[in-house]
Order: structure tokens, then sequence, then C-alpha cells
């Protein structure tokens, strides 16, 4: 349930990048954001500069990675091992379900930012988005099991 490595690794050249660049403090004029927010909840990350908005995603997916591994064990546990009365019941096939899900949602969230284009930064800019949209909607439902 981790984020994929694609994009860990663009995130992480983001942030390598800004390190490099926070010595002239003014953002470059190819960072200032030119294109509009993609979505409401990306509206938190509003910054000065391109960078900073993909920097605030990328901590914001991290904080939502640990809520939904949370929830998620907690969800497990509730589950019973062996249901004699229904094998879908069983904890196995939330898994399984969980691993399907994370597959659908990075290849989804993969083609959505693909689409809405622009340079590899404004693409993982969409992807993050993205994938911070379909996250919530699987906190909410696995959150339907706990409360």
């Amino acid at each position: 349930m981790r984020l994929p490595f694609f994009l860990l690794s663009v995130l992480a050249l983001t942030t390598a990048s800004v390190s490099c660049n926070a010595e002239s403090k003014q953002p470059l004029e190819s960072e200032v954001v030119s294109q509009p927010v993609a979505s409401e909840q990306a509206n938190a990350c509003r910054g000065s500069s391109h960078i900073e908005q993909v920097q605030c995603l990328s901590l914001k997916l991290k904080e939502q990675d640990v809520a939904l591994n949370q929830l998620y064990d907690r969800v497990i546990e509730r589950l019973p091992e062996n249901d004699e009365s229904d094998l879908r019941k069983e904890r196995h096939q939330l898994v399984s379900a969980q691993q399907a899900w994370l597959k659908y949602r990075d290849e989804h969230c993969a083609f959505v930012g693909a689409q809405e284009g622009g340079s590899n930064l404004w693409v993982t800019h969409f992807v993050s988005i993205c994938v911070k949209e379909e996250t919530d909607k699987r906190i909410e439902f696995l959150n339907s099991f706990v409360n």
C-alpha cells in the first residue's frame, strides 16, 4: 500500500531540484504556476512555485498513506480469518481486493496524469492529485467497515 516506486522517485527528484534552487530563494520563471490546480483538495497546496505545490502534495500523500494503512489494518482485524458461510467475507478477500485497487489506482492515475499533459512535473502534479482523490474515496469506503 505504499506509493508506487515511480511516483516516489519522481517526487524525490523534485525535492532534490528544489534544494539545489534553494540558494536563490526566488522561484524560476518556469516554476511559477501558470496552470490552474485541478482539484479543491490541492488548493491547500498552492505555493508560489509549481515545485512547492508538488512537494506539498507529496507530503499530503505520505500522510494519507499512513492513514490508509492504519485504517486497512483496523478493517483486517475485524474480518474473520475463516468464514465457513461465505469465503468472500474472509481477510484474504480484502487483501486481494486492496492489491487490485492499488494497481487500479496507480494505473488509472498514471493515465489521467498523462492525459492532462505538460512537462513531467505537471504530469506528476496531476497524478498526485488523482492519487489523493482516489485514496480519499478508498478511505471513505474502508471507513464504512469500522463505523
